[in-house]
This record gives structure tokens, sequence and C-alpha cells, in this order.
């Protein structure tokens, strides 16, 4: 099937386009949940005042950690913008590319013009979940996974334009910004590259994977030389037991993952795989290979790690790469729906009605999201965290703190609250979403949060549930019973949730909706 060549810009204004509708659909957050371990730390870098006495920034500005690239990039262009413009920025042009890129994987694959259009509308707004291992294709909010997973697809598509070298090199920067993304790749990339060779294939792997490992390596090497060559672990058990049972099961532990995960992606794999035998492609056979390959690797993850205690494949975190082969099934997916001949004229029609209001829609929909306070249902004012939108009761606290309070001093936050580190700026005595992975912080980080909260490790048990255990306990957790190690100046209560008698005699700062900000009671006042 011959492919008509798109208009000047018109690729960029259906990326445009489709990039406004996977926000109207998945929302887009702002200084909270991940970020909580990303935009602090360079709050730190642009402020050296903030979270002088935090339990994570501190140690991330003088720490090598897998955020660097990431901080430092939003640091540098945070002299000349405000962060949030800096932040919405670089997420669209990282959503832009993997749109981009997926639809002319799916149009070099399908060899059908409309693949383009099609793919990405299918894989980002129906199919953006069907993963396993706690990752969507693609995340609402910047994190570091934003910038690898824009170069992974990039590499991707400069494979199958045979620029093999070009694609591992890309696939090494994306490891500077989020290690396992880049890594995963770069393994894929290997099978494609002898899937897509007779001769020297080999020589052709090994040169380009050795590529790959020197545009890594500013990344890998530190984080190699840490894991293996750096102080010896005090309790290796206790050690394990944090990372992949009480912090990170939903990552690592694939018989914690949820079965509705399992069940999507086996059937999305299932549909890939019969239309890869119904249109049979080189492309198709790739793709089917790479499926196969990444199963056996999620077999092997599963028993090697969870039946035979091989912890260090946890660290391999591999059914991560389920995403991968979602993403590339557009393939037969779309060459299928090529064939389909009722689809094929629907969709041209659809397609050239469309055509001329691409930019009128896109400049539409940009102005409806970023003015999302406007939206006359209050669920989508704060789903949409761009421009003017609905600033929640806690969100309002945390900018009173962030105006009002000294920037020495701790605040101890509502266990749950994924947002006070970036909105509120100020430092905390321990927190759960933020955490380095390695084991000089993650073992007094475990003893300052049981302390400090009550909840441990549960012996025998995998699914912890510890951030519904800790709001249990939270709100009848009297200030005398709190033991850390850094002098606490004030302590945020949900008043909905707490008894009278707990905040009867507390000095109150501060009251937003039902949240307050009350001096903390120190042992001996």
């Amino acid at each position: 099937m011959r492919m008509r060549e798109w208009k000047k810009y018109e690729r960029l204004g259906w990326t445009v386009l489709i990039g406004l509708l996977f926000i109207a659909v998945y929302g887009y957050t702002f200084n909270s949940g991940d970020q909580e371990e990303h935009l602090p730390y360079v709050y730190k870098l642009l402020h050296h005042e903030l979270y002088q006495h935090d339990y994570i920034v501190p140690f991330q500005v003088t720490n090598f950690t897998v955020r660097f690239y990431f901080a430092w990039l939003l640091y540098g262009f945070g002299y000349f913008l405000p962060m949030p413009l800096t932040v919405i920025t670089f997420y669209f042009i990282c959503l832009g590319t993997m749109i981009y890129f997926t639809g002319r994987i799916a149009e070099e694959g399908s060899g059908w013009k409309n693949a383009f259009i099609i793919g990405p509308l299918i894989i980002f707004l129906l199919l953006n979940s069907f993963t396993i291992s706690a990752n969507s294709i693609f995340d609402n909010q910047l994190t570091c996974s934003c910038f690898a997973s824009a170069l992974s697809i990039t590499a991707i598509f400069m494979c199958m334009k045979n620029r093999y070298y070009l694609a591992s090199a890309v696939a090494g920067i994306a490891s500077l910004f989020q290690v396992l993304i880049g890594l995963h790749v770069a393994i894929l990339l290997m099978l494609i590259i002898a899937l897509s060779m007779n001769d020297q294939k080999y020589k052709k792997v090994f040169f380009s994977f050795l590529t790959y490992l020197i545009f890594s390596s500013a990344m890998l090497v530190p984080i190699i030389l840490r894991q293996f060559a750096g102080i010896p672990i005090a309790d290796v058990k206790l050690y394990n037991d944090i990372l992949f049972k009480f912090r990170n099961a939903h990552h690592y532990l694939p018989s914690y993952f949820p079965l509705k995960d399992y069940l999507k992606t086996i059937f999305c794999w299932i549909l890939i795989l019969l239309f890869s035998l119904i249109c049979k492609t080189k492309w198709n056979k790739m793709v089917v290979s790479l499926m196969l390959f990444v199963t056996i690797g999620c077999l092997f993850y599963w028993v090697g790690f969870e039946k035979l205690n091989f912890t260090s494949l946890g660290k391999l975190q591999w059914f991560k790469t389920t995403g991968w082969i979602t993403l590339l099934g557009i393939i037969p997916i779309t060459k299928y729906l090529s064939k389909v001949i009722w689809f094929n004229r629907l969709s041209d029609k659809i397609i050239s009605a469309l055509r001329i209001t691409i930019w009128p829609v896109s400049i539409l929909l940009f102005v409806a999201l970023s003015n999302s306070s406007f939206i006359p249902i209050e669920k989508l004012q704060i789903r949409y965290q761009m421009g003017n939108y609905l600033k929640s009761d806690l969100s309002k606290m945390h900018f009173w703190i962030a105006t009002n309070t000294p920037k020495d001093c701790v605040i101890l936050p509502l266990p749950d609250d994924d947002s006070f580190l970036c909105e509120a700026q100020r430092s905390i005595p321990v927190g759960y979403k933020a955490i380095i992975h390695e084991p000089f912080f993650l073992l007094p980080w475990y003893k300052n949060f049981y302390s400090i909260y009550g909840v441990g490790l549960l012996p025998g048990n995998i699914n912890q549930h510890v951030i519904e255990r800790t709001k249990l306990l939270y709100p009848n957790r009297p200030d005398s019973v709190i033991v850390c190690p850094i002098n606490i100046n004030f302590r945020i209560w949900d008043i909905s949730l707490t008894s009278r008698n707990m905040i009867q005699d507390k000095i109150i700062i501060h009251q937003e909706g039902i949240y307050l900000l009350c001096k903390f009671y120190k042992s001996g006042q």
C-alpha cells in the first residue's frame, strides 16, 4: 500500500492534538505524587536555604543519585523560566515525542498512512494502562521516566530505520534519566538488530551494545560501583524486606501485581498475536519475537526472584518491559485495521474532515485545560493542574506554610500527603513517597518511619498496605509517643479523622478546611 506524503506541519498538528486529548483523558498533575522524589531536589538547587533538615533532599544534593541528570537539567532551565512552565514544557516535549514516534513506528510497520494517527490514539487513549508492574506506557506528570521513555521510543524507531549505532546511543542517553528503561530498551534493540540482519549480525549486536554502554556509562558506572563495591549491608534480609515488601512490592513482586493488570495485558497480547498471524509482515515477526522474549524473561524473573530467592534479579524489574510490547503491538493492530475496508474508508473520511480543524481544536482544548478552574465540574477543576486550576484545602495549607513559616522549620505532614515537599517546600522528618533505594538511606529511613508513624513490617506478609495502616494510626497518635532524631516544630492534623480530645489543647497556627497546622508538643514542655 503506497503512502501519500503528509503536508508540512500536519504530523505536528496531529501530535499536539493527540497529546492534549491524552491530558484530557488522564489529567495532568504537578508538584505531587512521584514528583516528591524529583522536584524538591530541583528547588533545593535553586534555593539553598530550603529543606535544611529534611530526611531526603540533603542526601540528594550531596550524593550522586539516579535523579541527578533530571534535576540538573530542570535546574538549568529553572534559572530562566518559572518551574511550572519549565516542567510542563518538558512534559509536552516528552509526550509529543512519544506520540510522534509511536505514530511513525505504526506507519512504518503497517505501511498505512492513517496509522500515524490511529496508532497513537489506540495506544495512549485506550491501551495506556495495559501493562504490568504498576507502570503505564506514559505518565500524567513529568518524571525522569518521561525523558527516558521519549528517548527510548526514538531509539526504537531509529533501529527500525537501520540506524543501529545511533539508536543504541540514544538508548544510552535514556539511561541517564531512568537507568532501567534505557537498559530494557537496549536489550530489546539488540534482539531487533539480530532479527533484522542475516550477515554480521553478531558484530552489529556487539558494537551496538558497546555504544549503549559508552553513552550510559555516566549513570551505569557510579550505580554499579555503589551496588557491588559499596559499604557492606549490615542487615541484608531487613534491607530486602524493606525494599521488596514494605515499600515497593507493587514494582518488584509479580505475586502482588493486580490480577486486572495481568488480564488486560494478556487480552491485549492475544489480539496482537492474532493480528500478527492474520497479517504477516517482517515487523509482525519482530513483535511476536519480542513478545516471546519478554514473556520468557518474566517467567524467569518470577521463578528466580520469588521462588528461588535470587534477590539480585529484583533490581532488573523485568515486568516493566511489558509496556513496550503493548506499544509495539500497534504495528500488527494498525496493519489489520488497514485491511478492514470499512474501517479504512471511514478513517479516511473522518481524518480528511478533521484536518482543517486540528489547530483550532487544539488551541481551544489547551485553553480549556489550562483554565480548568472555570469548568463547571468540580472534579475536573483539580484534574488539570496547569495554569488556573482549583486548589484543594490541603494544597492551600501547603502554600500558606511556604509563605508564612520559617524556611528551616520541620513539619510532620499527614502520612498520605504526597504533595507537601513540593508545595510547602519545608523539611519533614520522614515521608513515604520519596526514597533513595540504597541501604545507606533505606535502613535509617525505615527506622524513622516506624518510630514516627508506628507502622513497620508484618512478618510473612507481602501486601503491607503501608499507607492504609499508617492513616488508621496517625489521627490518634499523640505527639508524646513520636520519636524523631530531629526537632519537629509543627504538625498537620485532619480534624475529620481525629478525635476532639487529641487536638483540644493544641496551639493552632492555621486552618484550611478540615486541616489544622498546630505546634508540635515536645516532651518536657
